[in-house]
């Protein structure tokens, strides 16, 4: 009995199909105009937003930019993995530097606790423009959308941002050249800034536990009922 309990116990605890995918999501308030891949400029008012991954279980590299509610998407954002040495416990958000008077624009958004972000990708329009201003390279590709609107949710996902296309990169002379994670990690010094009012990432469930826990009492009881019996 004792080494049939222990087996369950093992088994619950080490099966990953008890492991919940963590819901990539974070709640950001942004105190000022920021812009955004989208319409060239989409520029979100100041205020609340949820940034998420589409589909985290299927692929990492679209990120949707909805209200508080959930009601509408403002923009679905194709994306390119960043990473950064360390983690934090908060989400971080960066910013490419802009000319005075101009909204910044986000850059990269990293989610609490990982190392690998989510570079955004630009029209190639707008990329230029950051590549200038901010004196870094910006990627971008043609299959960005330049001019979506805020949808309701249950909208399906733009063509653009879910069809496999070039990604490349403007330098700051306006220069195109090819998109590779060794050249871009090889100019990727961004100030992180942490997000404000940024939810923590979704843990485990209980229920193994309590599953668990439940086994292991009726495995119990039935051991002192045999042995009262004897």
């Amino acid at each position: 009995m004792l080494a049939f309990s222990i087996g369950i116990g093992c088994m619950l605890l080490s099966s990953p199909a008890w492991a919940r995918v963590p819901d990539y999501k974070t709640t950001v308030h942004f105190d000022k105009p920021v812009e955004v891949p989208g319409s060239d400029p989409q520029v979100l008012a100041p205020g609340t937003y949820v940034f998420k991954i589409f589909d985290s279980k299927v692929n990492r590299n679209i990120v949707q930019v909805s209200d508080k509610e959930g009601n509408h998407i403002y923009t679905t954002i194709l994306t390119v993995p960043m990473h950064r040495d360390i983690a934090t416990e908060k989400t971080v958000m960066i910013f490419e530097e802009r000319e005075a008077g101009q909204p910044p624009a986000v850059r990269a958004w990293f989610y609490p606790f990982e190392k690998e972000g989510h570079e955004f990708v630009y029209s190639k329009s707008r990329a230029v423009e950051l590549a200038k201003s901010s004196n870094s390279p910006v990627p971008y590709s043609e299959n960005v959308a330049s001019t979506p609107l805020p949808v309701p949710v249950a909208a399906a996902i733009p063509v653009a941002a879910t069809t496999a296309a070039p990604i490349e990169r403007i330098l700051p002379n306006g220069q195109s050249e090819p998109y590779t994670q060794q050249a871009q990690a090889e100019t990727q010094t961004p100030s992180q800034v942490p997000a404000r009012n940024a939810t923590l990432p979704a843990t485990a469930s209980n229920l193994p536990l309590y599953g668990l826990v439940g086994c292991l009492s009726v495995i119990a009881g039935f051991s002192v009922r045999v042995l009262c019996g004897r």
